[in-house]
């Protein structure tokens, strides 16, 4: 009985330590703990368990989310399943680009290799490797052979790139693509000619005759009647004689000839030309006669003293000029 009494009173005054006041304390089996129905209990870091959390359905779970911002580009987000966020992996689309994981800098690089556009064909030089610019040509091939002509300073194509061989100004370019020499020799410039002739004469002995443009007109013994003017400055390089004796042949003395520049210089053709035959041919190819637009010359004959004189005699001289 005694025992009984003891019991109560310690049951009591426990009661008594729980209710004090307002405050009413409850108290859950320890058996509760963790299990359906139950209790939730707390981790060493003083929060719920993961494993004692209810799963999401459509999105729910935690409030923390993530979502791609902006307008342009690609998203790495993907989704948010339960509490898990997901992203898409980054991986490089072809050999041009790597991706690689750094971390030790918690960093993904992403690099462009230097020769990543030559191999696949695009190149950053035009003077590259394979160039494969089709519509173009590279400044390389420049003046060379397959390639194509440049211009000079004076927007000409240089006189190396037009054909072989020595191009100057005793050449020409051939045909053929060579720089020949005219077939009559080169260096020289392409003259004109001028010719002096006259009306048939029988000279009188020691007498000086001259003549010119007047084909018409038979030779005169006053010089500046019948000039034969210069069209163009050059020199007279030559002197071709030819002198028809229709009549009479004269016997074996010389008749000079001269050509008079401006009826004041005279310049030797030749003084050995003899009246015997029907036809008479002199010249000089050594002359040098500076002329100008302009001047004027005459044919100058000077007969001798004959012991046969002779007769119907028609002079013309052609005269080279360059």
């Amino acid at each position: 009985m005694a025992r009984r009494v003891i019991g109560f009173i310690l049951v009591f005054f426990t009661l008594q330590k729980l209710v004090k006041a307002d405050a009413v304390y409850r108290v859950e089996l320890q058996e509760n703990r963790g299990v359906p129905n139950g209790i939730a209990t707390l981790g060493a870091d003083g929060k719920v368990p993961a494993a004692q959390l209810p799963a999401s359905q459509g999105g729910s779970g935690e409030a923390n989310t993530a979502s791609n911002v902006g307008t342009a580009g690609i998203g790495v987000f993907k989704q948010k399943t339960d509490v898990n966020l997901e992203f898409k992996k980054i991986n490089a689309g072809s050999s041009r680009i790597t991706i690689s994981d750094d971390t030790g800098n918690s960093e993904v690089d992403i690099d462009v290799p230097s020769n990543a556009f030559e191999a696949a064909g695009a190149v950053t030089s035009h003077a590259g490797a394979s160039d494969p610019h089709t519509g173009y040509q590279r400044e390389s091939e420049k003046g060379v052979a397959n390639g194509y002509a440049g211009l000079g300073v004076g927007g000409l194509v240089p006189t190396g790139q037009l054909g072989t061989g020595t191009a100057d100004s005793t050449t020409f370019l051939r045909g053929d693509g060579t720089w020949a020499t005219p077939a009559g020799g080169g260096g020289t410039t392409v003259g004109y000619t001028l010719q002096a002739s006259a009306q048939a004469i029988s000279p009188a002995d020691a007498t000086t005759y001259y003549f010119g443009i007047w084909s018409g007109l038979a030779p005169q013994t006053t010089a500046g009647i019948s000039r034969l003017y210069i069209p163009k400055t050059g020199a007279i390089k030559a002197a071709y004689g030819y002198i028809n004796v229709a009549g009479t042949l004269g016997s074996t003395e010389n008749t000079t000839f001269n050509i008079r520049l401006n009826n004041t210089t005279d310049t030797l053709i030749s003084n050995t030309v003899v009246l015997n035959a029907s036809s008479v041919v002199f010249s000089n190819t050594s002359l040098n006669i500076a002329v100008t637009a302009g001047n004027y010359v005459e044919i100058k004959m000077t007969g001798p003293t004959w012991v046969t004189n002779p007769t119907t005699v028609r002079p013309s001289v052609v005269l080279y000029i360059e």
